[in-house]
């Protein structure tokens, strides 16, 4: 079986799709189309990227006439997907970007936009072990794909799903999803969020020091700085007592709260 999810058209008047195929175990890679303006598939083409397991993909021309495709990759567990291909379907670089404390098939970016200096923004959901749901989130990449920030973006805590991300005349983005309700229930609601430059939806979000990693800990604190509440998530060595650890708590000024 075959599906595509997305088409755009290319720089020498054909088209480009992408979706999925199934493969020789019965779970789907990645598929990726070029044809004429004809529709007839064009010479070298299909593309096929796979882990072993299921993975799909989307596409657009970017502005210098590559391809980016974008989805979910499963191997070792799903995580968001961004690959770049030169105009014969070459991969020039991909990355994956798995989000901390998600090891879920919930976890994939759904849309993209191309910014005008080469960069990527992205908005899709991932698990949160947090709250053991998805969560909405974006993510900035350079042209190389590199990231440069990604943000969690969460309405309730029951399901939160990003499908489609746009550019605003004032330089933010806004995004659009939907959201079920909490308690559970079978009802969702359509959920509009509008962000900064830098994908804050107050603004400051990015003020503060960056997440880090020492002694073998992985920290995670959002939102940072906080306005009085806040998350630490911590990965823990398997062989670090718990009394080998302590949290020191600092305004922005560096002075102990």
């Amino acid at each position: 079986n075959e599906a595509t999810y997305s088409i755009d058209t290319t720089s020498d008047n054909g088209y480009i799709l992408a979706g999925y195929k199934d493969n020789a175990t019965t779970n789907w890679n990645i598929y990726v189309v070029k044809t004429d303006s004809s529709g007839n598939i064009q010479s070298g083409w299909p593309k096929v990227f796979g882990s072993v397991e299921s993975d799909a993909g989307w596409v657009k021309t970017c502005k210098n006439g590559d391809y980016i495709v974008w989805g979910g990759w499963n191997d070792p567990v799903n995580q968001p997907h961004l690959r770049r291909l030169d105009p014969n379907g070459n991969t020039i670089w991909f990355n994956n970007y798995q989000n901390a404390g998600s090891s879920s098939v919930v976890d994939e970016f759904s849309d993209l936009i191309e910014l005008e200096n080469g960069d990527f923004v992205l908005c899709g959901y991932f698990y949160d072990s947090i709250i053991n749901n998805p969560v909405g989130f974006m993510l900035k990449t350079d042209s190389l794909g590199n990231e440069k920030w990604r943000r969690k973006l969460q309405k309730r805590n029951n399901d939160n799903y990003l499908y489609s991300i746009t550019q605003t005349p004032d330089g933010g983005f806004v995004m659009s999803g939907n959201v079920f309700p909490d308690g559970g229930g079978t009802t969702q609601d359509g959920w509009i969020i509008k962000v900064d430059s830098v994908g804050c939806l107050i603004p400051g979000c990015a003020v503060g020091i960056g997440e880090f990693q020492v002694s073998g800990l992985e920290f995670r604190v959002y939102p940072n700085p906080s306005e009085g509440k806040f998350i630490l998530e911590i990965i823990e060595e398997k062989n670090k007592a718990e009394n080998d650890l302590f949290i020191r708590v600092t305004d922005i000024f560096g002075r102990e709260i």
